[in-house]
């Protein structure tokens, strides 16, 4: 799934930015995922074992492409299905029971967070200094 994003609606230089959704088996062709978070403490092998040792989540990645065809970032993101009722009382869950014989996914939220399912979570920000997809912050920060 490819998705085309206006520069206008991001505030910078870059004419258009693109987004596919892609699957770790897809990530071998795109070089810049070998040196993803390569400035974070847990870079790309992290992402890569958590994928391996947790399975109950669905994994793939963000591939941020230039109007070049140029990868600006790869971000990692995972899908999962929470249970809304999963802290509620047993009398609760026994009707919800109930109600899901006939709709399975009643009080099911289907989920997509960014990052990683363990730890901190961090944006790929590998090569945004060389990059021309991503502006220059426009605010400075100094002490006062």
């Amino acid at each position: 799934m490819h998705k085309t994003v206006p520069a206008a609606e991001l505030g910078h230089a870059a004419t258009k930015l693109h987004v596919a959704v892609v699957s770790r088996a897809d990530l071998p062709e795109c070089s810049h995922w070998a040196r993803a978070f390569g400035d974070e403490r847990k870079d790309r092998r992290h992402f890569e074992l958590v994928e391996d040792t947790i399975q109950e989540f669905d994994y793939r990645y963000f591939v941020i492409t230039d109007d070049r065809g140029d990868v600006c970032a790869v971000q990692p993101f995972f899908m999962l299905d929470q249970d809304l009722l999963a802290a509620a009382g047993a009398g609760v869950r026994a009707l919800a029971s109930l109600v899901r014989r006939v709709w399975p996914r009643f009080m099911r939220l289907r989920t997509l967070m960014m990052g990683c399912a363990v730890g901190e979570g961090h944006l790929d920000r590998t090569d945004l200094s060389m990059s021309g997809c991503w502006p220059r912050p426009s605010c400075s920060t100094r002490a006062t």
